[in-house]
Protein backbone atom coordinates (compact mmCIF):
# COMPACT_ATOMS: atom_id res chain seq x y z
CA UNK A 1 0.00 0.00 0.00
CA UNK A 2 2.81 2.44 0.95
CA UNK A 3 4.67 1.51 -2.26
CA UNK A 4 1.62 2.42 -4.35
CA UNK A 5 1.25 5.75 -2.52
CA UNK A 6 4.95 6.51 -3.04
CA UNK A 7 4.74 5.68 -6.77
CA UNK A 8 1.65 7.84 -7.17
CA UNK A 9 3.36 10.79 -5.45
CA UNK A 10 6.44 10.41 -7.66
CA UNK A 11 4.34 10.40 -10.84
CA UNK A 12 2.39 13.43 -9.63
CA UNK A 13 5.53 15.42 -8.80
CA UNK A 14 7.19 14.44 -12.08
CA UNK A 15 4.12 15.54 -14.06
CA UNK A 16 3.94 18.86 -12.22
CA UNK A 17 7.65 19.60 -12.86
CA UNK A 18 7.42 18.68 -16.55
CA UNK A 19 4.23 20.69 -17.14
CA UNK A 20 5.59 23.66 -15.23
CA UNK A 21 8.79 23.76 -17.27
CA UNK A 22 6.90 23.07 -20.50
CA UNK A 23 4.90 26.29 -20.08
CA UNK A 24 8.04 28.43 -20.29
CA UNK A 25 9.57 26.76 -23.35
CA UNK A 26 9.70 28.53 -26.69
CA UNK A 27 7.07 27.68 -29.28
CA UNK A 28 9.68 25.92 -31.41
CA UNK A 29 10.79 23.73 -28.51
CA UNK A 30 7.18 22.99 -27.61
CA UNK A 31 6.53 21.85 -31.17
CA UNK A 32 9.68 19.76 -31.15
CA UNK A 33 8.97 18.02 -27.85
CA UNK A 34 5.31 17.51 -28.71
CA UNK A 35 6.07 16.00 -32.13
CA UNK A 36 8.92 13.90 -30.75
CA UNK A 37 6.78 12.55 -27.91
CA UNK A 38 3.77 11.88 -30.13
CA UNK A 39 5.80 10.23 -32.89
CA UNK A 40 7.71 8.10 -30.38
CA UNK A 41 4.44 7.05 -28.84
CA UNK A 42 2.97 6.22 -32.27
CA UNK A 43 6.04 4.18 -33.25
CA UNK A 44 5.91 2.35 -29.94
CA UNK A 45 2.17 1.63 -30.36
CA UNK A 46 2.71 0.38 -33.94
CA UNK A 47 5.48 -1.97 -32.82
CA UNK A 48 3.41 -3.09 -29.85
CA UNK A 49 0.35 -3.78 -32.03
CA UNK A 50 2.56 -5.58 -34.56
CA UNK A 51 3.96 -7.83 -31.85
CA UNK A 52 0.50 -8.46 -30.42
CA UNK A 53 -0.87 -9.38 -33.87
CA UNK A 54 2.10 -11.63 -34.62
CA UNK A 55 1.95 -13.30 -31.21
CA UNK A 56 -1.80 -13.84 -31.61
CA UNK A 57 -1.24 -15.31 -35.08
CA UNK A 58 1.64 -17.42 -33.78
CA UNK A 59 -0.45 -18.79 -30.91
CA UNK A 60 -3.32 -19.47 -33.31
CA UNK A 61 -1.03 -21.39 -35.66
CA UNK A 62 0.57 -23.30 -32.79
CA UNK A 63 -2.84 -24.22 -31.44
CA UNK A 64 -3.99 -25.37 -34.87
CA UNK A 65 -0.80 -27.43 -35.32
CA UNK A 66 -1.12 -29.01 -31.87
CA UNK A 67 -4.78 -29.85 -32.36
CA UNK A 68 -3.99 -31.30 -35.79
CA UNK A 69 -1.31 -33.52 -34.24
CA UNK A 70 -3.64 -34.62 -31.44
CA UNK A 71 -6.41 -35.30 -33.92
CA UNK A 72 -4.05 -37.44 -36.02
CA UNK A 73 -2.98 -39.40 -32.93
CA UNK A 74 -6.61 -39.83 -31.86
CA UNK A 75 -7.60 -41.16 -35.26
CA UNK A 76 -4.73 -43.66 -35.25
CA UNK A 77 -5.64 -44.72 -31.71
CA UNK A 78 -9.28 -45.16 -32.67
CA UNK A 79 -8.23 -47.15 -35.73
CA UNK A 80 -6.14 -49.45 -33.52
CA UNK A 81 -9.00 -49.83 -31.03
CA UNK A 82 -11.57 -50.53 -33.75
CA UNK A 83 -9.25 -53.08 -35.37
CA UNK A 84 -8.78 -54.84 -32.01
CA UNK A 85 -12.54 -54.88 -31.40
CA UNK A 86 -13.07 -56.32 -34.87
CA UNK A 87 -10.64 -59.11 -34.00
CA UNK A 88 -12.66 -59.78 -30.85
CA UNK A 89 -15.88 -60.03 -32.87
CA UNK A 90 -14.24 -62.50 -35.25
CA UNK A 91 -13.02 -64.64 -32.36
CA UNK A 92 -16.26 -64.86 -30.39
CA UNK A 93 -18.22 -65.79 -33.51
CA UNK A 94 -15.78 -68.57 -34.43
CA UNK A 95 -17.58 -71.98 -34.42
CA UNK A 96 -14.67 -73.60 -32.56
CA UNK A 97 -14.78 -70.97 -29.81
CA UNK A 98 -18.57 -71.20 -29.57
CA UNK A 99 -18.57 -75.02 -29.44
CA UNK A 100 -15.66 -75.38 -26.99
CA UNK A 101 -16.97 -72.83 -24.48
CA UNK A 102 -20.44 -74.39 -24.68
CA UNK A 103 -19.00 -77.85 -23.92
CA UNK A 104 -17.08 -76.38 -20.99
CA UNK A 105 -20.23 -74.80 -19.63
CA UNK A 106 -22.01 -78.16 -19.85
CA UNK A 107 -19.07 -80.01 -18.24
CA UNK A 108 -16.82 -77.87 -16.00
CA UNK A 109 -14.55 -80.84 -15.26
CA UNK A 110 -12.82 -80.42 -18.63
CA UNK A 111 -9.35 -79.09 -17.79
CA UNK A 112 -7.11 -80.88 -20.32
CA UNK A 113 -4.87 -78.58 -22.34
CA UNK A 114 -5.35 -80.81 -25.36
CA UNK A 115 -9.08 -80.11 -25.24
CA UNK A 116 -8.43 -76.37 -25.70
CA UNK A 117 -5.60 -76.81 -28.23
CA UNK A 118 -7.91 -76.30 -31.28
CA UNK A 119 -9.23 -73.11 -29.71
CA UNK A 120 -5.68 -71.85 -29.08
CA UNK A 121 -4.74 -72.64 -32.67
CA UNK A 122 -7.84 -70.78 -33.84
CA UNK A 123 -6.86 -67.73 -31.79
CA UNK A 124 -3.33 -67.70 -33.22
CA UNK A 125 -4.74 -68.17 -36.70
CA UNK A 126 -7.10 -65.19 -36.37
CA UNK A 127 -4.61 -62.68 -34.99
CA UNK A 128 -1.72 -64.12 -37.11
CA UNK A 129 1.02 -62.43 -35.08
CA UNK A 130 -0.48 -58.95 -35.36
CA UNK A 131 2.40 -56.78 -34.04
CA UNK A 132 0.42 -54.60 -31.65
CA UNK A 133 -1.58 -57.50 -30.11
CA UNK A 134 0.27 -58.96 -27.15
CA UNK A 135 -2.04 -61.88 -26.40
CA UNK A 136 -5.56 -63.27 -26.56
CA UNK A 137 -7.08 -65.07 -23.56
CA UNK A 138 -10.32 -67.03 -23.30
CA UNK A 139 -12.30 -67.45 -20.07
CA UNK A 140 -15.31 -69.59 -19.26
CA UNK A 141 -18.77 -68.43 -18.25
CA UNK A 142 -17.63 -68.58 -14.60
CA UNK A 143 -14.59 -66.41 -15.31
CA UNK A 144 -12.04 -69.23 -15.03
CA UNK A 145 -9.14 -69.24 -17.45
CA UNK A 146 -9.50 -71.67 -20.39
CA UNK A 147 -6.68 -70.93 -22.84
CA UNK A 148 -4.43 -68.18 -24.18
CA UNK A 149 -1.91 -67.42 -26.93
CA UNK A 150 0.65 -66.85 -24.15
CA UNK A 151 3.06 -69.66 -23.29
CA UNK A 152 2.41 -69.00 -19.62
CA UNK A 153 -1.22 -69.02 -18.58
CA UNK A 154 -2.65 -67.08 -15.63
CA UNK A 155 -4.44 -68.96 -12.93
CA UNK A 156 -6.69 -66.18 -11.64
CA UNK A 157 -10.25 -65.62 -12.72
CA UNK A 158 -11.07 -62.71 -15.06
CA UNK A 159 -13.80 -61.70 -12.64
CA UNK A 160 -11.15 -60.59 -10.13
CA UNK A 161 -10.66 -57.56 -12.40
CA UNK A 162 -14.33 -56.61 -12.26
CA UNK A 163 -17.75 -57.51 -13.56
CA UNK A 164 -18.13 -57.14 -17.30
CA UNK A 165 -21.68 -56.62 -18.47
CA UNK A 166 -20.40 -55.19 -21.73
CA UNK A 167 -17.18 -54.46 -23.56
CA UNK A 168 -14.62 -52.41 -21.54
CA UNK A 169 -11.03 -51.28 -21.92
CA UNK A 170 -8.70 -51.40 -18.92
CA UNK A 171 -5.00 -51.09 -18.17
CA UNK A 172 -3.16 -54.29 -17.36
CA UNK A 173 0.25 -55.86 -17.17
CA UNK A 174 1.20 -58.98 -19.05
CA UNK A 175 4.40 -61.05 -18.94
CA UNK A 176 6.89 -60.95 -21.77
CA UNK A 177 6.48 -63.99 -24.01
CA UNK A 178 10.12 -64.93 -23.59
CA UNK A 179 10.45 -63.98 -19.91
CA UNK A 180 7.56 -64.52 -17.49
CA UNK A 181 9.25 -62.35 -14.85
CA UNK A 182 9.28 -59.26 -17.05
CA UNK A 183 5.93 -57.48 -17.14
CA UNK A 184 4.77 -55.23 -19.98
CA UNK A 185 2.20 -52.45 -19.84
CA UNK A 186 -0.81 -53.39 -21.93
CA UNK A 187 -4.40 -52.37 -22.55
CA UNK A 188 -6.98 -55.14 -22.49
CA UNK A 189 -10.30 -55.20 -24.27
CA UNK A 190 -12.51 -57.49 -22.16
CA UNK A 191 -15.97 -58.44 -23.38
CA UNK A 192 -18.52 -61.11 -22.53
CA UNK A 193 -19.79 -63.26 -25.40
CA UNK A 194 -22.86 -65.38 -25.92
CA UNK A 195 -24.09 -68.29 -27.98
CA UNK A 196 -25.39 -67.12 -31.34
CA UNK A 197 -27.86 -70.05 -31.29
CA UNK A 198 -29.39 -69.83 -27.84
CA UNK A 199 -28.13 -66.44 -26.59
CA UNK A 200 -26.80 -67.91 -23.34
CA UNK A 201 -23.64 -66.56 -21.75
CA UNK A 202 -20.60 -68.65 -22.77
CA UNK A 203 -17.60 -66.75 -21.44
CA UNK A 204 -15.25 -63.79 -21.64
CA UNK A 205 -12.63 -62.77 -24.18
CA UNK A 206 -9.59 -60.63 -23.39
CA UNK A 207 -7.38 -59.11 -26.10
CA UNK A 208 -4.31 -57.28 -24.79
CA UNK A 209 -2.49 -54.72 -26.95
CA UNK A 210 0.94 -53.32 -26.13
CA UNK A 211 1.17 -49.88 -24.57
CA UNK A 212 4.36 -49.37 -26.57
CA UNK A 213 2.29 -49.68 -29.75
CA UNK A 214 0.17 -46.75 -28.60
CA UNK A 215 3.26 -44.78 -27.58
CA UNK A 216 4.58 -45.10 -31.14
CA UNK A 217 1.69 -42.92 -32.26
CA UNK A 218 3.13 -39.84 -30.54
CA UNK A 219 6.84 -40.57 -30.03
CA UNK A 220 7.85 -38.74 -33.22
CA UNK A 221 6.29 -35.51 -31.91
CA UNK A 222 7.44 -35.83 -28.28
CA UNK A 223 10.49 -34.11 -26.81
CA UNK A 224 11.79 -32.90 -23.46
CA UNK A 225 9.55 -29.77 -23.64
CA UNK A 226 6.74 -31.24 -25.72
CA UNK A 227 5.27 -34.20 -23.82
CA UNK A 228 2.28 -36.42 -24.55
CA UNK A 229 0.04 -38.20 -22.07
CA UNK A 230 -2.92 -40.51 -22.45
CA UNK A 231 -5.10 -40.49 -19.35
CA UNK A 232 -8.45 -42.03 -18.48
CA UNK A 233 -11.61 -40.33 -17.24
CA UNK A 234 -10.34 -40.52 -13.62
CA UNK A 235 -7.11 -38.70 -14.48
CA UNK A 236 -4.82 -41.74 -14.28
CA UNK A 237 -1.94 -41.91 -16.79
CA UNK A 238 -2.35 -44.81 -19.20
CA UNK A 239 0.48 -44.05 -21.61
CA UNK A 240 3.45 -41.68 -21.47
CA UNK A 241 7.19 -41.48 -21.98
CA UNK A 242 7.80 -38.93 -19.23
CA UNK A 243 8.92 -39.36 -15.62
CA UNK A 244 5.37 -40.24 -14.58
CA UNK A 245 4.52 -43.89 -13.98
CA UNK A 246 1.55 -45.77 -15.40
CA UNK A 247 -1.54 -45.45 -13.23
CA UNK A 248 -0.27 -42.29 -11.53
CA UNK A 249 -2.75 -39.41 -11.25
CA UNK A 250 -1.93 -36.59 -13.67
CA UNK A 251 -1.45 -33.42 -11.52
CA UNK A 252 -2.96 -31.03 -14.09
CA UNK A 253 -6.04 -33.12 -14.80
CA UNK A 254 -8.34 -30.70 -12.93
CA UNK A 255 -7.40 -27.96 -15.42
CA UNK A 256 -8.84 -29.90 -18.38
CA UNK A 257 -12.44 -29.00 -19.38
CA UNK A 258 -14.42 -32.25 -19.38
CA UNK A 259 -17.20 -31.01 -21.68
CA UNK A 260 -15.13 -30.20 -24.79
CA UNK A 261 -13.79 -32.46 -27.53
CA UNK A 262 -10.71 -30.24 -27.87
CA UNK A 263 -9.54 -27.73 -25.29
CA UNK A 264 -6.68 -25.36 -24.64
CA UNK A 265 -5.58 -24.00 -21.27
CA UNK A 266 -2.51 -22.56 -19.61
CA UNK A 267 -1.41 -23.46 -16.08
CA UNK A 268 1.79 -23.83 -14.08
CA UNK A 269 4.03 -22.49 -16.91
CA UNK A 270 2.58 -25.14 -19.21
CA UNK A 271 0.23 -25.02 -22.17
CA UNK A 272 -2.16 -27.98 -22.26
CA UNK A 273 -3.76 -29.08 -25.54
CA UNK A 274 -6.35 -31.81 -25.03
CA UNK A 275 -8.16 -34.18 -27.42
CA UNK A 276 -10.99 -36.30 -26.04
CA UNK A 277 -11.34 -39.88 -27.40
CA UNK A 278 -14.99 -40.86 -26.82
CA UNK A 279 -14.40 -44.44 -27.99
CA UNK A 280 -12.25 -45.12 -24.91
CA UNK A 281 -13.39 -42.23 -22.68
CA UNK A 282 -9.72 -41.18 -22.58
CA UNK A 283 -7.87 -37.91 -23.08
CA UNK A 284 -4.78 -37.33 -25.21
CA UNK A 285 -2.79 -34.43 -23.71
CA UNK A 286 0.01 -32.45 -25.32
CA UNK A 287 1.88 -30.50 -22.60
CA UNK A 288 4.22 -27.77 -23.88
CA UNK A 289 6.61 -25.67 -21.84
CA UNK A 290 5.65 -21.97 -21.95
CA UNK A 291 9.26 -20.88 -22.39
CA UNK A 292 9.95 -23.14 -25.36
CA UNK A 293 6.48 -22.42 -26.75
CA UNK A 294 7.34 -18.70 -27.12
CA UNK A 295 11.03 -19.17 -27.90
CA UNK A 296 10.60 -18.59 -31.71
CA UNK A 297 9.20 -15.08 -31.16
CA UNK A 298 11.83 -13.86 -28.67
CA UNK A 299 14.12 -12.77 -31.47
CA UNK A 300 11.26 -10.94 -33.19
CA UNK A 301 10.58 -8.94 -30.03
CA UNK A 302 14.23 -7.85 -29.82
CA UNK A 303 14.22 -6.89 -33.50
CA UNK A 304 11.09 -4.79 -33.04
CA UNK A 305 12.60 -3.08 -30.02
CA UNK A 306 15.74 -2.27 -32.01
CA UNK A 307 13.69 -0.88 -34.90
CA UNK A 308 11.69 1.23 -32.46
CA UNK A 309 14.82 2.79 -30.93
CA UNK A 310 16.35 3.37 -34.38
CA UNK A 311 13.20 5.07 -35.69
CA UNK A 312 13.05 7.32 -32.65
CA UNK A 313 16.70 8.36 -33.06
CA UNK A 314 16.21 9.06 -36.78
CA UNK A 315 13.12 11.14 -36.07
CA UNK A 316 14.95 13.62 -33.80
CA UNK A 317 16.46 15.71 -36.67
CA UNK A 318 13.23 15.37 -38.63
CA UNK A 319 11.22 16.68 -35.67
CA UNK A 320 13.59 19.64 -35.34
CA UNK A 321 13.20 20.46 -39.04
CA UNK A 322 9.40 20.24 -38.85
CA UNK A 323 9.30 22.45 -35.75
CA UNK A 324 11.48 25.08 -37.43
CA UNK A 325 9.34 25.01 -40.59
CA UNK A 326 6.07 25.40 -38.68
CA UNK A 327 7.16 28.14 -36.27
CA UNK A 328 9.29 30.26 -38.63
CA UNK A 329 6.36 32.32 -40.04
CA UNK A 330 5.03 32.82 -36.53
CA UNK A 331 8.42 34.06 -35.33
CA UNK A 332 8.47 36.59 -38.18
CA UNK A 333 4.98 37.75 -37.25
CA UNK A 334 6.03 38.22 -33.60
CA UNK A 335 9.10 40.22 -34.68
CA UNK A 336 7.01 42.36 -36.96
CA UNK A 337 4.49 42.96 -34.15
CA UNK A 338 7.32 44.31 -31.98
CA UNK A 339 8.31 46.62 -34.83
CA UNK A 340 4.75 47.94 -34.99
CA UNK A 341 4.77 48.53 -31.23
CA UNK A 342 7.85 50.67 -31.74
CA UNK A 343 5.82 52.86 -34.14
CA UNK A 344 7.15 51.53 -37.44
CA UNK A 345 3.91 50.75 -39.27
CA UNK A 346 5.33 48.89 -42.20
CA UNK A 347 3.73 45.88 -43.88
CA UNK A 348 5.17 42.47 -43.33
CA UNK A 349 6.98 41.47 -46.50
CA UNK A 350 8.77 38.37 -47.82
CA UNK A 351 6.56 36.04 -45.82
CA UNK A 352 5.22 33.06 -47.69
CA UNK A 353 1.56 32.26 -47.35
CA UNK A 354 1.15 30.27 -44.19
CA UNK A 355 -1.99 28.78 -42.74
CA UNK A 356 -1.33 30.05 -39.22
CA UNK A 357 -0.61 33.63 -40.33
CA UNK A 358 -3.53 33.50 -42.71
CA UNK A 359 -5.77 32.47 -39.80
CA UNK A 360 -4.73 35.58 -37.87
CA UNK A 361 -5.50 37.83 -40.85
CA UNK A 362 -9.01 36.45 -41.30
CA UNK A 363 -9.90 36.49 -37.58
CA UNK A 364 -12.12 39.51 -38.01
CA UNK A 365 -13.93 37.89 -40.93
CA UNK A 366 -14.45 34.84 -38.76
CA UNK A 367 -16.07 37.02 -36.11
CA UNK A 368 -18.40 38.53 -38.71
CA UNK A 369 -19.25 35.08 -39.98
CA UNK A 370 -20.02 34.02 -36.41
CA UNK A 371 -22.39 36.94 -36.00
CA UNK A 372 -24.01 36.05 -39.31
CA UNK A 373 -24.52 32.47 -38.12
CA UNK A 374 -26.03 33.73 -34.88
CA UNK A 375 -28.47 35.96 -36.80
CA UNK A 376 -29.42 33.09 -39.10
CA UNK A 377 -29.94 30.87 -36.10
CA UNK A 378 -32.33 33.38 -34.55
CA UNK A 379 -34.19 33.74 -37.84
CA UNK A 380 -34.39 29.96 -38.15
CA UNK A 381 -35.76 29.70 -34.62
CA UNK A 382 -38.42 32.34 -35.37
CA UNK A 383 -39.30 30.56 -38.60
CA UNK A 384 -39.60 27.28 -36.71
CA UNK A 385 -41.93 28.94 -34.23
CA UNK A 386 -44.09 30.34 -37.04
CA UNK A 387 -44.10 26.95 -38.76
CA UNK A 388 -45.17 25.29 -35.53
CA UNK A 389 -48.06 27.73 -35.25
CA UNK A 390 -49.10 26.95 -38.81
CA UNK A 391 -48.79 23.21 -38.24
CA UNK A 392 -50.81 23.55 -35.04
CA UNK A 393 -53.60 25.25 -36.97
CA UNK A 394 -53.59 22.43 -39.53
CA UNK A 395 -53.70 19.83 -36.77
CA UNK A 396 -56.61 21.63 -35.12
CA UNK A 397 -58.68 21.45 -38.27
CA UNK A 398 -57.86 17.72 -38.81
CA UNK A 399 -60.10 17.29 -41.90
CA UNK A 400 -59.75 13.50 -42.10
CA UNK A 401 -61.24 13.10 -38.66
CA UNK A 402 -64.10 15.44 -39.59
CA UNK A 403 -64.78 13.62 -42.89
CA UNK A 404 -64.84 10.21 -41.23
CA UNK A 405 -67.12 11.44 -38.46
CA UNK A 406 -69.54 12.99 -40.98
CA UNK A 407 -69.60 9.68 -42.85
CA UNK A 408 -70.49 7.96 -39.59
CA UNK A 409 -73.27 10.52 -38.97
CA UNK A 410 -74.74 9.78 -42.40
CA UNK A 411 -74.56 6.06 -41.75
CA UNK A 412 -76.26 6.39 -38.36
CA UNK A 413 -78.99 8.57 -39.91
CA UNK A 414 -79.66 5.99 -42.62
CA UNK A 415 -80.11 3.13 -40.14
CA UNK A 416 -82.18 5.25 -37.75
CA UNK A 417 -79.79 5.18 -34.76
CA UNK A 418 -81.10 8.45 -33.36
CA UNK A 419 -79.49 8.18 -29.90
CA UNK A 420 -76.08 7.36 -31.30
CA UNK A 421 -76.51 10.10 -33.90
CA UNK A 422 -77.28 12.68 -31.22
CA UNK A 423 -74.32 11.57 -29.09
CA UNK A 424 -71.80 11.70 -31.95
CA UNK A 425 -73.03 15.14 -33.09
CA UNK A 426 -72.81 16.52 -29.54
CA UNK A 427 -69.33 15.06 -29.03
CA UNK A 428 -68.17 16.41 -32.40
CA UNK A 429 -69.49 19.85 -31.47
CA UNK A 430 -67.70 19.74 -28.12
CA UNK A 431 -64.47 18.54 -29.75
CA UNK A 432 -64.28 21.36 -32.29
CA UNK A 433 -65.47 23.96 -29.77
CA UNK A 434 -62.55 23.04 -27.51
CA UNK A 435 -60.07 22.48 -30.38
CA UNK A 436 -60.71 25.87 -31.96
CA UNK A 437 -61.38 27.81 -28.72
CA UNK A 438 -61.33 31.17 -30.48
CA UNK A 439 -57.70 30.68 -31.56
CA UNK A 440 -56.34 30.49 -28.00
CA UNK A 441 -53.06 28.63 -27.47
CA UNK A 442 -53.71 27.80 -23.82
CA UNK A 443 -56.85 26.24 -22.39
CA UNK A 444 -57.62 24.73 -18.99
CA UNK A 445 -56.95 21.10 -18.16
CA UNK A 446 -60.73 20.68 -17.78
CA UNK A 447 -61.25 21.83 -21.39
CA UNK A 448 -58.41 19.58 -22.63
CA UNK A 449 -60.04 16.60 -20.88
CA UNK A 450 -63.45 17.47 -22.33
CA UNK A 451 -61.84 17.68 -25.79
CA UNK A 452 -60.15 14.29 -25.55
CA UNK A 453 -63.21 12.72 -23.92
CA UNK A 454 -65.37 13.89 -26.84
CA UNK A 455 -62.79 12.54 -29.26
CA UNK A 456 -62.73 9.13 -27.54
CA UNK A 457 -66.52 8.94 -27.41
CA UNK A 458 -66.69 9.58 -31.16
CA UNK A 459 -64.14 6.81 -31.80
CA UNK A 460 -66.02 4.49 -29.43
CA UNK A 461 -69.12 4.90 -31.58
CA UNK A 462 -67.15 4.53 -34.80
CA UNK A 463 -65.23 1.47 -33.61
CA UNK A 464 -67.86 -0.28 -31.55
CA UNK A 465 -66.47 -2.53 -28.78
CA UNK A 466 -62.87 -1.94 -29.92
CA UNK A 467 -61.61 -0.40 -26.70
CA UNK A 468 -62.51 1.05 -23.32
CA UNK A 469 -61.00 4.19 -21.86
CA UNK A 470 -60.57 5.75 -18.46
CA UNK A 471 -59.62 9.34 -17.55
CA UNK A 472 -58.31 10.11 -14.05
CA UNK A 473 -57.70 13.69 -12.92
CA UNK A 474 -57.77 15.46 -9.55
CA UNK A 475 -60.40 18.17 -9.25
CA UNK A 476 -58.04 20.81 -7.84
CA UNK A 477 -55.90 20.92 -11.02
CA UNK A 478 -58.76 21.08 -13.54
CA UNK A 479 -58.59 24.89 -13.79
CA UNK A 480 -54.83 25.06 -14.36
CA UNK A 481 -53.72 26.16 -17.85
CA UNK A 482 -52.09 23.88 -20.42
CA UNK A 483 -51.26 23.93 -24.11
CA UNK A 484 -54.17 23.01 -26.33
CA UNK A 485 -54.32 19.64 -28.15
CA UNK A 486 -51.65 17.88 -26.07
CA UNK A 487 -53.46 14.57 -25.78
CA UNK A 488 -55.34 14.11 -29.09
CA UNK A 489 -52.32 13.10 -31.30
CA UNK A 490 -51.07 10.75 -28.58
CA UNK A 491 -54.46 9.08 -28.17
CA UNK A 492 -54.83 8.81 -31.94
CA UNK A 493 -51.46 7.02 -32.22
CA UNK A 494 -52.33 4.69 -29.34
CA UNK A 495 -55.59 3.62 -30.98
CA UNK A 496 -54.59 3.47 -34.64
CA UNK A 497 -51.06 2.03 -34.18
CA UNK A 498 -51.47 0.04 -30.99
CA UNK A 499 -54.97 -1.01 -29.97
CA UNK A 500 -56.37 -1.61 -33.49
CA UNK A 501 -53.73 -4.31 -34.00
CA UNK A 502 -54.95 -6.33 -30.99
CA UNK A 503 -57.08 -9.48 -31.42
CA UNK A 504 -58.92 -8.57 -28.24
CA UNK A 505 -60.50 -5.48 -26.67
CA UNK A 506 -58.05 -2.70 -25.83
CA UNK A 507 -57.81 -0.41 -22.84
CA UNK A 508 -56.67 3.22 -22.84
CA UNK A 509 -55.94 5.05 -19.59
CA UNK A 510 -55.25 8.78 -19.23
CA UNK A 511 -53.95 9.93 -15.85
CA UNK A 512 -53.39 13.63 -15.12
CA UNK A 513 -51.53 14.47 -11.92
CA UNK A 514 -49.34 17.15 -10.40
CA UNK A 515 -45.75 16.72 -9.31
CA UNK A 516 -44.20 19.63 -7.43
CA UNK A 517 -44.45 22.59 -9.87
CA UNK A 518 -45.21 20.38 -12.89
CA UNK A 519 -48.25 18.72 -14.47
CA UNK A 520 -47.85 15.15 -15.72
CA UNK A 521 -50.07 13.59 -18.41
CA UNK A 522 -49.64 9.79 -18.64
CA UNK A 523 -51.30 7.97 -21.56
CA UNK A 524 -51.13 4.17 -21.21
CA UNK A 525 -52.43 1.61 -23.72
CA UNK A 526 -52.20 -2.17 -23.87
CA UNK A 527 -51.52 -2.26 -27.62
CA UNK A 528 -48.74 -3.97 -29.56
CA UNK A 529 -46.07 -1.47 -28.49
CA UNK A 530 -43.37 0.10 -30.65
CA UNK A 531 -39.90 -0.95 -31.74
CA UNK A 532 -37.25 0.69 -29.53
CA UNK A 533 -35.23 1.68 -32.62
CA UNK A 534 -38.16 3.74 -33.94
CA UNK A 535 -38.76 5.81 -30.80
CA UNK A 536 -35.87 8.21 -31.46
CA UNK A 537 -36.92 8.67 -35.10
CA UNK A 538 -40.38 9.86 -34.01
CA UNK A 539 -38.82 13.04 -32.60
CA UNK A 540 -36.58 13.87 -35.57
CA UNK A 541 -37.40 16.25 -38.38
CA UNK A 542 -37.37 13.49 -41.00
CA UNK A 543 -40.09 11.53 -39.20
CA UNK A 544 -43.56 11.21 -40.73
CA UNK A 545 -45.19 11.22 -37.28
CA UNK A 546 -45.87 14.93 -37.21
CA UNK A 547 -48.12 14.77 -34.14
CA UNK A 548 -45.32 13.53 -31.85
CA UNK A 549 -42.88 16.18 -33.14
CA UNK A 550 -45.51 18.91 -32.87
CA UNK A 551 -46.35 18.22 -29.24
CA UNK A 552 -42.71 17.84 -28.13
CA UNK A 553 -41.51 21.00 -29.91
CA UNK A 554 -44.51 23.06 -28.80
CA UNK A 555 -43.93 22.09 -25.17
CA UNK A 556 -40.22 22.98 -25.34
CA UNK A 557 -41.02 26.19 -27.19
CA UNK A 558 -43.45 27.42 -24.49
CA UNK A 559 -42.06 25.78 -21.32
CA UNK A 560 -38.35 25.14 -21.96
CA UNK A 561 -36.15 22.20 -22.94
CA UNK A 562 -36.49 20.57 -19.51
CA UNK A 563 -40.08 19.76 -20.43
CA UNK A 564 -41.46 17.63 -23.23
CA UNK A 565 -42.70 14.21 -24.20
CA UNK A 566 -41.25 10.75 -23.60
CA UNK A 567 -42.34 7.46 -25.12
CA UNK A 568 -41.54 4.02 -23.68
CA UNK A 569 -42.78 0.44 -23.92
CA UNK A 570 -44.59 -1.06 -20.94
CA UNK A 571 -43.09 -4.35 -19.68
CA UNK A 572 -46.53 -5.98 -19.82
CA UNK A 573 -47.27 -4.71 -23.35
CA UNK A 574 -48.34 -1.47 -24.95
CA UNK A 575 -46.90 2.01 -24.74
CA UNK A 576 -46.63 4.66 -22.03
CA UNK A 577 -46.49 8.28 -23.23
CA UNK A 578 -45.58 10.86 -20.58
CA UNK A 579 -46.05 14.60 -21.10
CA UNK A 580 -44.49 16.99 -18.59
CA UNK A 581 -45.40 20.68 -18.52
CA UNK A 582 -45.12 23.48 -15.99
CA UNK A 583 -48.06 24.68 -13.94
CA UNK A 584 -47.30 28.19 -15.13
CA UNK A 585 -48.40 28.49 -18.74
CA UNK A 586 -46.97 31.06 -21.12
CA UNK A 587 -44.47 31.31 -23.97
CA UNK A 588 -40.74 31.50 -23.34
CA UNK A 589 -37.80 31.76 -25.74
CA UNK A 590 -36.58 28.18 -26.21
CA UNK A 591 -35.45 27.00 -29.60
CA UNK A 592 -33.51 23.83 -28.91
CA UNK A 593 -34.98 20.30 -29.02
CA UNK A 594 -33.60 17.78 -26.57
CA UNK A 595 -34.16 14.85 -28.94
CA UNK A 596 -32.84 16.07 -32.31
Amino acid sequence: FYSIITLYNFIFIFREVVMHNFKFLSIRNKFFYAMFASSSFIIFIICLITNIIFISFFIKEQKASSFQTLNHIAKQLESLVISTENYSKTIITSPIVQQTTLQYKENQTITSDTFFTPVKDELNHIIQSTPYIHSVSLYGFDGKFLTSTLYTNPSESILTKGTFQEKVWLASQKPLKTDVHTLLNTFSCVRPFFSYDTGEHLGYLEIAILESSIAKLYLDSASSYNQFFIIDAQGKIQSSRSNFTMGQFYPLFQSIPSTQTTSYTSTHNTFLFTQYVPLLNWYIINAKSTYFFFQPIHSLIWICMGITVLCILLYIPLAQLLARTITSPLQKLITHTQTIMAGQWTPLENVKSDEDVHALLIAFNSMVQSQEKLKNKLLTAQHAKDQLALNLLQEQINPHFLYNTLDNICALAEIGEIDSLIHIVMHLSTFYRRALSNGKTFITIREEIELIESYLNILSIRYFNLFDFEIICSDHILNLPCLKLLLQPIVENSIYHGIKELPYKGLLTIHVKEESDDIIFVVRDNGVGIDEAKIHKLFCETSNHFGIQNIHQRIQLHYGIQYGLTLTNHPEGGCITTIRISKKGGPIHATECSYC
